[in-house]
C-alpha cells in the first residue's frame, strides 16, 4: 500500500515562485541603476556638478541657489523619488515571494521560515531603500551632501572646512545665508526619518501586541512560535524607536548635527 502522508505537498506552484524571483532580481537590479538615467552623469560626473554648483552658491551669500544648483537638486529629486517607486515595488514583490516560498510545501514549520527568510531578508533591504529615498526625495540638497565632504577638490574641502568653523563659532545661529539654507534642509531631512520611523514603531508594537495576544490564548505546546515572532517584532520596534529618538534631536538640533557631519 502506498502512501504520501510524509512527502511535502506544493501548495504554491513553482512556476510562481520562479517568476517572483526573476521578478524580484530584474527589481533589485533597476533599484540600483535604472535612477541614475534621469540625471544624465553618473556617480563622479554628479559630485564634480554639485560641488561646482554648490561653490557657486556658497561664493554668492545669496539665501536663493542659482540655476545651475537648482536643476541638479531638482535631478536628484527626481532620482530619490525614481529610486522610492522601484524600491517600493521590490518590496512589495519580496513580500510575496517570502510569502510564497514560506507556503510552497507541507513540510514542518520549523523549516518554512528558513525557506522565506532571503525573501524576508530582501524585502526588509527594500523598506530601508524606500525610507531613505523618500528622505532624499523631501530633503535632496541635504542628500547631496556626501558629495561635497567626500570631494578631494582643494576648494570644495575649503568650503567645507569653513562651514564647520562656521556651525562651530556661530552655534546659537546668525549663519551666513547659504548656511543657514543647509541648516534649515537638514533639519527637514532628520525630521522625515523621525516621522516615518515613529510610524514605523507604532505599527510594529501594535502587530507585537496582536502576537503577544495570541500567544497568550494558544495552547501551552504552541506558544514559542508566536512568542518568538512577538519578541523579534518588539526588537524591531525598540531598533525604529531609538532612530526615531535620534533624528529628533538631530532635527531639534540641525545645526549641531550638520557640524558634526562636516567635522566628521
Amino acid at each position: 500500500m502506498h502512501t504520501d502522508r510524509h512527502r511535502p505537498v506544493p501548495t504554491t506552484t513553482t512556476a510562481r515562485i520562479v517568476a517572483l524571483g526573476i521578478l524580484t532580481v530584474a527589481l533589485a537590479a533597476a533599484t540600483t541603476l535604472a535612477p541614475w538615467l534621469l540625471t544624465g552623469p553618473g556617480p563622479g560626473g554628479m559630485a564634480t556638478a554639485f560641488c561646482s554648483a554648490f561653490a557657486h552658491f556658497w561664493k554668492s551669500g545669496s539665501s536663493t541657489p542659482p540655476a545651475d544648483l537648482t536643476a541638479l537638486v531638482d535631478d536628484w529629486r527626481r532620482f530619490h523619488i525614481a529610486k522610492a517607486v522601484i524600491g517600493l515595488a521590490l518590496l512589495a514583490t519580496a513580500c510575496r515571494l517570502a510569502i510564497a516560498l514560506y507556503r510552497g510545501t507541507s513540510e514542518s514549520t520549523r523549516r518554512r521560515p528558513l525557506r522565506a527568510l532571503p525573501a524576508g531578508a530582501l524585502a526588509a533591504i527594500a523598506l530601508v531603500i524606500v525610507t531613505a529615498n523618500i528622505q532624499g526625495a523631501i530633503a535632496p540638497l541635504s542628500s547631496l551632501l556626501p558629495f561635497l565632504s567626500g570631494s578631494g577638490d582643494p576648494t570644495t574641502r575649503a568650503i567645507a572646512s569653513q562651514a564647520h568653523t562656521e556651525l562651530i563659532a556661530s552655534a546659537g545661529g546668525g549663519f551666513t545665508a547659504p548656511l543657514q539654507v543647509l541648516v534649515d534642509d537638514f533639519a527637514r531631512y532628520h525630521a522625515v526619518i523621525a516621522v516615518i520611523a515613529g510610524i514605523l514603531t507604532v505599527g510594529v508594537l501594535g502587530a507585537a501586541g496582536v502576537v503577544f495576544r495570541a500567544a497568550a490564548i494558544a495552547p501551552r505546546d504552541a506558544r514559542t512560535p508566536p512568542l518568538a515572532r512577538a519578541a523579534a517584532l518588539t526588537l524591531v520596534a525598540l531598533t525604529t524607536g531609538v532612530v526615531c529618538a535620534a533624528n529628533v534631536s538631530s532635527a531639534a538640533e540641525s545645526a549641531q548635527a550638520l557640524a558634526m557631519f562636516f567635522g566628521g
